[in-house]
């Protein structure tokens, strides 16, 4: 019993040196952990490291227009555990230089963010007549006044200006008035000029609503004659009559004078102009045109036997 105990110990022994000597040279195997790099819309990218060892073979991330793209975890030193990194997209800030020509701004420059809401100043042009259209880029292509922004760099915009539209008032024998407005402005009262007087005629001017104006505008002057009164004064011949003791003539045109009817042996010897106090002048009136630009009053003269007689 004791020699069988003795023989199997040897054969255990014999198996654990043979054990021994077949593994000998062998590292055991080494424990790894992974380090996964998350990215939205791209593919993960995952990397197998030792523990305790440092990952250096770092994948960039994937770029994005107006972004700067990062990730969470930047260093990957004694890694003993598995890792997801993920990627971090922050939103540039870009500049914008104004240059607003013949124009004014509180500030010439201003920063945006890309992907985020913006508004673009408003110049305002030294002379009030011109509209601000727009900011353009070096190649001409305007920029949206406001929206999301979407450039991703540093811009230089240039003012654009709308050419004023004009009133022109046009009177023969005066010179041109040209008034410069805004498109869409008004044209106020006291920039509308006054038409030049003409002695006998009421001048105005054939357009009169200067509002809203997106248009240039030629207003030309309407000379219109006017109309006076002429009353008729027999005198002293209480025998005359009239058929009419007043008459509407236009100025300009030629005008009749009335004939009065009378009886007896007077002699009529004409229609004299009156002065301001309702007296005969010397001035005689005959046919012809009307050339006194105000009512007047003429009165008959008559021979002496019929003032002594009347």
């Amino acid at each position: 019993m004791k020699k069988t105990f003795i023989v199997a110990a040897a054969i255990v022994m014999f198996a654990a040196v043979c054990t021994a000597g077949c593994n000998k040279g062998e590292p055991a195997e080494k424990e790894t952990f992974t380090v996964t790099f998350v990215q939205a819309g791209q593919n993960d990218v995952v990397k197998t490291v030792e523990k305790g060892a440092t990952l250096t073979d770092i994948p960039a991330p994937k770029d994005k227009i107006g972004y700067t793209v990062t990730w969470d975890v930047a260093e990957f030193v004694d890694v003993s555990e598995n890792i997801t990194v993920t990627a971090v997209e922050t939103a540039n800030r870009y500049t914008i230089t104004y240059q607003p020509g013949d124009g004014t701004l509180d500030a010439t420059t201003q920063t945006v963010t890309y992907d985020a809401e913006y508004t673009l100043k408003v110049p305002v042009h030294q002379d009030g007549a011109y509209t601000f259209t727009c900011w353009t880029r070096a190649d001409n292509t305007s920029v949206a006044q406001s929206g999301t922004w979407k450039i991703a760099e540093d811009i230089t915009l240039t003012a654009q200006y709308a050419e004023p539209y004009t009133v022109s008032f046009v009177q023969e024998g005066c010179e041109t008035v040209v008034v410069k407005v805004a498109e869409g402005g008004s044209l106020a009262a006291d920039a509308i000029p006054a038409p030049q007087e003409k002695e006998g005629y009421t001048v105005n001017w054939d357009k009169t609503d200067f509002t809203n104006i997106t248009q240039n505008i030629i207003v030309n002057a309407v000379i219109t004659a006017n109309t006076y009164t002429v009353t008729y004064d027999l005198g002293v011949n209480g025998y005359a009559t009239l058929n009419s003791y007043t008459a509407q003539v236009t100025y300009g045109e030629t005008f009749t004078l009335n004939t009065p009817e009378y009886s007896g042996s007077a002699e009529f010897y004409g229609w004299y102009l009156a002065d301001k106090d309702g007296k005969a002048t010397d001035e005689k009136v005959e046919d012809g045109k009307y050339l006194w630009a105000e009512d007047i009053t003429l009165i008959a003269k008559w021979n002496e036997w019929s003032q002594v007689v009347s």
